[in-house]
């Protein structure tokens, strides 16, 4: 299954509090995710490199596009008590028994 690609004007966004500070968040339909990295538009195939690890690891994901960039959403419909970690080999570990990370902690995290 690939990462979907929507368009920006197709999805509503919103802020949202969580661990203590404001979090930016996408509604597609029914489905609420979080922001988790914003990628300049000709940085494509990082996009889909940081999707394609994340869906390896079962944490739902959605790619937003606009006109000048690509942003990457991970799914809050899946329990806020999953909690996903990037480790400094690049590899990302999913660890049901935390809550979600800061959005800041995963592109720090993860060598393209």
């Amino acid at each position: 299954m690939e990462p979907l690609l929507l368009s920006e004007d197709c999805v509503f966004f919103f802020k949202f509090w969580l661990d203590g500070q404001i979090q930016e968040g996408m509604r597609w339909g029914y489905k609420l995710f979080r922001h988790c990295r914003t990628f300049d538009k000709d940085h494509r195939q990082q996009v889909y490199t940081l999707a394609w690890a994340l869906m390896e690891h079962e944490v739902p994901v959605v790619i937003t596009a606009s006109q000048f960039n690509y942003r990457v959403w991970i799914s809050l419909n899946e329990q806020l008590t999953s909690w996903i970690e990037a480790t400094d080999s690049a590899t990302i570990e999913f660890n049901r028994s935390n809550t979600m990370p800061p959005s800041e902690v995963l592109p720090q995290s993860i060598s393209f």
